[in-house]
């Protein structure tokens, strides 16, 4: 009974379980994703996500955010930790310089992501261009991904603070 009173108590605990959710949730949205094709993968999401989680430094989010980046990269046969990669180097080269530069602004969520799926397509025909076999085209449908994730990002922003 003392280590369920504990166990309330613990801020790190509350973190380990809310990332553990927040990654069930992701794996089941990457599911669903899979079987309904016109649901977006949600990178976007994810990415504005990572960069407030990686502002205030909170180490178990970032974690379970590259759990379901892995996740998502094993679900779509892709090579493991390339998008763990391009959200470090778009964090460290457009989004901290583009805050830096002209302050936060909700509606550069647009540039995030649009950059975030730019990057991805652009090192997935690099990839395939070398022939590591993996089985990627470009598709008008991540127009669609782009805006729908741009909107949810921008409902997220809003209402987060």
């Amino acid at each position: 009974m003392h280590f369920i009173k504990k166990l309330k108590n613990s801020d790190t605990h509350r973190d380990i379980i809310k990332a553990f959710i927040f990654c069930m949730l992701f794996l089941a949205w990457t599911i669903l994703n899979r079987v309904f094709l016109f649901l977006p993968p949600m990178l976007g999401m994810l990415f504005i996500i990572f960069m407030n989680v990686y502002q205030q430094k909170n180490s178990t989010f970032i974690f379970a955010i590259v759990i379901c980046l892995v996740i998502f990269e094993s679900e779509n046969q892709l090579p493991l930790g390339i998008l763990s990669i391009i959200f470090l180097v778009l964090n460290h080269l457009i989004t901290k310089k583009f805050n830096l530069i002209f302050g936060q602004n909700p509606l550069f969520i647009f540039l995030y992501i649009g950059a975030l799926y730019l990057s991805y397509i652009l090192v997935m025909y690099i990839i395939k261009m070398f022939g590591s076999g993996t089985s990627f085209d470009v598709y008008p449908i991540f127009i669609a991904y782009f805006l729908c994730e741009s909107l949810i990002g921008l409902f997220y922003e809003y209402f987060r603070d």
